[in-house]
């Protein structure tokens, strides 16, 4: 993993995910892009992105949706997603 560059790339995203709040290294939350978390309540935030050994998770508390970076990168942004694969690839990571 570097570190530098999944960072990089979660806060070029954050502006696109409702609730986005840092918590801590390694670790933000927000509204899941995928399930949009409550109906009833809008500042209930259940996605969270978070360090597993040396990579980069995203996981909803609500509807269970998991995948890596790139996995959460490609549905919120296709764009951004692509940049990121290519930084990536120029790193050799």
């Amino acid at each position: 993993m570097d570190s530098y560059i999944d960072i990089k790339f979660v806060n070029l995203i954050s502006p696109q995910l409702q609730q986005f709040k840092k918590k801590g290294d390694f670790l933000w939350n927000f509204r899941c892009p995928y399930c949009g978390d409550s109906q009833k309540s809008r500042t209930k935030a259940r996605g969270f992105v978070f360090r597993k050994e040396n990579d980069l998770f995203y996981k909803c508390h609500n509807c269970g949706v998991g995948a890596n970076l790139g996995g959460l990168l490609k549905h919120v942004d296709s764009k951004t997603y692509n940049d990121y694969i290519f930084e990536r690839y120029k790193k050799g990571v």
